[in-house]
């Protein structure tokens, strides 16, 4: 064998050896969270993180999460918003709903920008509301179709899938007023009492009790004959004392109960809330279109008035591709009817209140760079050694 043959074989195992390598040092984990929520709920989040092992960073990320059908017609304001170390545009590309329970997400950015360094934690929240009606029970939130580049290269990935938990305890219930006031009878009620000197009408004890003398004048005058006087006193006990016992000493002072109590002191509610508050003509503020709409894009998301009935039309023409009612805090999600095609152009219809939104262009995506498998990358670098064989035997002919 040639010195020139020997040299290109070393070149070709050290770059195969260099890629291989190279190509290993890349992984990546994917989960999503395990969140619980109430009926009616608003502002639902699901977090999704991801740690990655990739020396030049993540130039590319997509995947979608799968849940049970049944949740479709009970989530409305579907967004998605960055979190953590994301440096592209977290973006929900698409809805599977009605057909089947699915969520499509990407990072998006311009083309060889890092949109996710290496490292780990949470890299987008999706947020949504849930009805009032919407089933409860345990749904798994199952990941899918996920990719993971950086570069040429597909990043190996592994998936943690996560779980939505809906209790039933979101009914409003009418708080009480801690305030309200309550009728206390007063603790000073007068009590009657019983006058304890009322008399009982006993007989007076100083009634006199004067017992007809028994000191009848004994004393027979000594000058007087034997003869019995004939004026024998008959100063007996006739004098019956009159002081009888009657009730006649009834006390004139007897206590009447004047303070008798009355509830004059009841309770009014002075404290009623009156509707003083005179509501001032806020503006009612046009839809606005603030994401999905990108080229293949099958919903689109956006602002508008609180619980206004929203239209996704196209510019020029008016075709409706698709309809839904906003939150009560103003946002909406669309789902629409065909799949959006640049170089269309679409805009936002409140016709609950006759109001339009902004113009949005709808452009295609640059062309994405084609994976190369460490196969792929193998046979690019042995190319690419037969042709530096083949300058170097030309450069030594004469």
């Amino acid at each position: 064998m040639s010195r020139l043959k020997q040299r290109a074989l070393s070149v070709v195992s050290l770059v195969l050896f260099a890629a291989t390598a190279f190509a290993g040092t890349n992984s990546a984990v994917l989960s999503v969270g395990t969140t619980v929520a109430d009926q009616g709920e608003t502002g639902v989040e699901v977090t999704i993180s991801a740690d990655t092992v990739t020396p030049l960073g993540a130039s590319g990320v997509t995947f979608s999460i799968l849940f049970d059908v049944s949740l479709c017609p009970h989530l409305s304001n579907l967004d998605v918003t960055n979190a953590g170390r994301t440096t592209g545009v977290a973006e929900l590309s698409g809805m599977g709903c009605p057909g089947s329970g699915s969520a499509m997400f990407n990072i998006a950015g311009t083309p060889g920008q890092e949109v996710l360094p290496d490292g780990s934690g949470a890299i987008m929240t999706w947020v949504f509301d849930l009805a009032a009606g919407a089933p409860t029970g345990i749904f798994p939130l199952t990941l899918s179709d996920a990719t993971i580049t950086s570069g040429p290269l597909t990043i190996p990935t592994t998936l943690n899938n996560g779980q939505l938990t809906i209790n039933g305890s979101g009914t409003p219930t009418v708080p009480v007023p801690t305030d309200t006031p309550t009728v206390e009878v007063p603790t000073d009620t007068p009590t009657i009492e019983v006058p304890t000197d009322t008399p009982t009408q006993v007989p007076p004890t100083d009634i006199p009790t004067e017992v007809p003398p028994t000191s009848t004048p004994s004393e027979v005058p000594t000058d007087t004959p034997t003869e019995e006087p004939t004026d024998t006193p008959t100063d007996g006990p006739t004098s019956t004392p009159t002081a009888t016992a009657t009730a006649s000493d009834t006390p004139e002072d007897t206590p009447t109960p004047s303070n008798t109590a009355t509830a004059t002191e009841t309770p009014t509610a002075s404290n009623t809330p009156t509707a003083s508050n005179t509501p001032t003509n806020t503006p009612i503020p046009a839809p606005q279109i603030t994401g999905g709409a990108s080229n293949g894009s099958t919903a689109v998301n956006g602002t508008a008035a609180a619980n206004a009935n929203i239209e996704i039309i196209t510019v020029p023409g008016g075709e409706v591709l698709g309809s839904a009612t906003a939150g009560g805090d103003g946002r909406f999600f669309v789902a629409l009817n065909r799949p959006l095609a640049a170089p269309e152009e679409i805009q936002p219809s409140d016709t609950t209140n006759g109001l339009f939104g902004n113009v949005v262009s709808i452009t295609a995506p640059p062309a994405a760079i084609p994976a190369v498998d460490p196969i792929g990358a193998a046979i690019l670098v042995i190319l690419m050694a037969g042709g530096l064989v083949w300058r170097l035997r030309s450069a030594r002919q004469p």
